[in-house]
């Protein structure tokens, strides 16, 4: 018989032997923790290599965050909470005191 045939039996034999190995190692493994420790590492490589990833775009993120969420707040209160600026109006959202003029 050749090595080829061999191997071949053996595998048909034997079933798929990284599959083996790999289920082999779960009992000794702590799967959850292994995993996530693989996947960060795995982010973090990715994020190396990208050129255009720097520690400042957390940074612009919560900028613009915060933009949008003061850019909301501003609309809501003007078009919202406050009583439009002529007789016999009210506002939308809850009763507000009037302004002193």
């Amino acid at each position: 018989m050749e090595r080829k045939d061999a191997e071949h039996e053996a595998h048909r034999a034997f079933g798929n032997v990284t599959l083996i190995e790999r289920d082999g190692r779960v009992p000794w493994r702590w799967v959850t923790f292994e995993d996530v420790a693989t996947d960060f590492r795995f982010a973090l490589r990715l994020m190396s290599k990208d050129v255009a990833f720097t520690p400042d775009r957390g940074n612009r993120a919560r900028f613009w965050e915060i933009c949008a969420s003061l850019s909301i707040f501003g609309f809501v209160d003007a078009a919202l909470l406050q009583p439009l600026p002529y007789s016999g109006s009210i506002a939308v959202g809850w009763p507000v005191r009037a302004r002193a003029a």
